[in-house]
């Protein structure tokens, strides 16, 4: 499978913090300061839809397409770890507060982390949310409507050294089922989490 490296330039927006909608105790910041000029991602580019995607979680995290496979890599900017998980069984929750539903224990020197979480899962009756948390503290979240939909988060986070837990979690308005089944339905239900450390 062929790959292609993708580079990026930071956009320079102001910092910002969104309450959400659907849930106004939970504020999130978009972005914040300037990490470094530009950053190169490398990827498997089978089909065009990897690229629109890595788009859309780079301008969230305040950065702007330049390039395709560049001749020289991006200066200052490091990429320590990648871990990443994904749901394999069939999972669903009738919690009417947060429970996790993925997971990832990383130990980490002082740098950022940058937190990429998706899925497609199916509501009942009431509407689903999602949250990112990192050592039980909220960072990223949003909600969906029912029947079976796509979610998609991502977070920029300053990280102090040492050993830290990333997870993913959801929760329903009482009297609701969520489910993410990607066993019964492999095509249409997932859930993925990734966290990627870098130096600035």
């Amino acid at each position: 499978m062929a790959s292609a490296t993708y580079r990026y330039q930071w956009s320079d927006p102001a910092l910002s913090e969104v309450a959400q909608s659907l849930d106004p105790s939970l504020v999130v910041t978009k972005a914040g300061p300037a990490p470094a000029p530009v950053v190169d991602i490398t990827l498997s580019d089978d089909g065009a839809n990897n690229k629109s995607d890595l788009d859309a979680v780079m301008a969230v995290l305040g950065w702007t397409y330049q390039s395709t496979n560049p001749p020289n890599p991006p200066q200052g900017v490091i990429i320590r770890q990648e871990l990443s998980t994904k749901l394999l069984v069939d999972d669903s929750t009738t919690s009417a507060v947060f429970v996790d539903l993925l997971s990832i224990p990383i130990e980490t020197e002082v740098g950022v982390l940058t937190v990429i979480a998706s899925a497609c899962s199916t509501n009942l009756i009431t509407l689903g949310y999602l949250r990112i948390t990192i050592d039980g503290i909220p960072v990223a979240g949003g909600a969906h409507d029912l029947g079976t939909q796509n979610m998609f988060l991502a977070v920029r986070v300053p990280i102090t050294a040492g050993a830290h837990t990333v997870t993913l979690r959801w929760r329903v308005d009482a009297l609701g089922t969520q489910s993410a089944r990607p066993v019964t339905f492999p095509e249409a239900e997932f859930a993925t989490l990734l966290v990627r450390e870098m130096n600035a």
